[in-house]
């Protein structure tokens, strides 16, 4: 295991800031401490890039300064440039940020992401400068501006499969039910069976979080009640979540689990199984079986970061015209604990999440069921509501406190 205090000891003494020299030479020793390599942010001022190694240093307490560097990283970074780097390299920042529990200036840096990817087509506008473009502006629900992105691209002769699935992402955000139906129709023919099962019917979405009012009455109401990750019911909660499930989501992660459990005959008692991907003889079965599938996500066209199950079911339901959604039991990670007792068998201590926040961008997924639920395409318990109505920088700056500060040296 590499010894991230002696790592970082050999790199801040080795390496002069801003050369060549450093560009080259500290390369692997990042890799080794940061998950990240120096010559992604070449073209930030070199004093920016050694006030962001000490903030991280201060993050991992590998070393503690007289002054404050992650609050002058705050500030330095707000006075950055947006034309510094492009789009795609200022995400890798945002992911460094957060990989390191430096979630208010990923935030920020992921301003100047969007800020960039704007920028760039006042000068250029071929594919890929317009599909980055589309992505800012469905984050940040810019629909007039993502439809003309849309007709550009169009122009442009992009392959029709990926311009439809943009489509039907900017008619579901844009609350379109008729003309997401009708984007949708040609995949129905290998998706009959679930849209027969979605079409008119009321969904309750239920989700991990831990409990804060029971609402089991108003979910066992529901046409339709969908979980994630379910692995039998001894693993839901016993009360505060209601008694019923008909179908299940699962991530990647889950299904390998899935595949070392002795008996999965609980998965043949749901109505549909919906997976990220079907790697597995088990899921074969299911899909012969007319009771498996592979979900939609929007993952493809999300400004940064791979989806959460949370705006995959959503995005993957809307596609099949339900009548109506709503969600239950998920805060966006916005408690003391992420999950109920029990959700996973293995409790994560928390520092350990910033990756997996880094990975998924929780600032892209916050800003997506923001989206979706300010065009009223589902409505959110009273937990969820609460969290919605926030900023996307009081949020980070929340998620900041329960996940970082307990874990730094004070």
């Amino acid at each position: 295991m590499v010894n991230k205090r002696e790592v970082q000891s050999k790199l801040v003494s080795k390496l002069k800031i801003g050369t060549e020299e450093a560009f080259q030479s500290g390369v692997s020793m990042l890799n080794d401490i940061f998950k990240s390599s120096l010559k992604n942010y070449k073209g930030l001022p070199e004093n920016y890039i050694n006030i962001l190694l000490k903030s991280i240093e201060e993050r991992l307490n590998l070393n503690n300064y007289n002054t404050n560097y992650s609050n002058t990283l705050v500030y330095s970074t707000i006075k950055l440039d947006a034309t510094l780097l492009p789009s795609i390299r200022w995400n890798l920042l945002v992911f460094l940020c957060m990989n390191n529990g430096l979630f208010q200036v990923a935030n920020i840096a992921r301003n100047k992401s969007i800020k960039s990817a704007y920028q760039l087509l006042d000068y250029t506008m071929n594919s890929n400068t317009l599909i980055q473009g589309f992505k800012a502006y469905i984050d940040q629900g810019d629909l007039d501006k993502a439809n003309q992105a849309l007709l550009s691209l169009k122009k442009n002769s992009l392959e029709k499969s990926r311009l439809n699935r943009m489509e039907i992402l900017y008619s579901i955000l844009k609350g379109d039910k008729e003309l997401t139906s009708k984007l949708s129709k040609k995949l129905f023919s290998e998706d009959q069976a679930f849209f027969n099962y979605i079409n008119g019917k009321t969904i309750a979405i239920v989700g991990p979080a831990p409990i804060e009012e029971d609402l089991s009455a108003e979910i066992n109401s529901f046409d339709i009640v969908v979980r994630f990750n379910y692995i039998g019911d001894n693993h839901l909660p016993s009360e505060g979540f209601g008694n019923r499930i008909n179908v299940s989501y699962y991530n990647n992660g889950t299904v390998g689990n899935l595949k070392r459990l002795d008996n999965i005959n609980f998965l043949n008692a749901l109505d549909f199984t919906c997976f990220k991907s079907l790697k597995h003889s088990f899921q074969n079965k299911l899909i012969a079986a007319h009771k498996g599938r592979k979900f939609r996500s929007p993952e493809e066209f999300l400004f940064n970061g791979s989806s959460l199950l949370l705006p995959n079911v959503l995005f993957d339901i809307l596609h099949f015209n339900p009548k109506f959604i709503k969600v239950f039991h998920n805060n966006l990670y916005l408690s003391n604990t992420p999950h109920y007792n029990g959700y996973h068998n293995k409790r994560k201590e928390n520092r350990s999440l910033w990756y997996s926040f880094a990975a998924h961008d929780i600032i892209t997924q916050f800003n997506f069921v923001k989206n979706l639920w300010k065009m009223k395409q589902f409505q959110a318990d009273k937990t969820l509501k609460s969290v919605l109505k926030l900023t996307p920088e009081k949020y980070v700056e929340l998620m900041e406190e329960k996940y970082v500060e307990p874990y730094l040296d004070k």
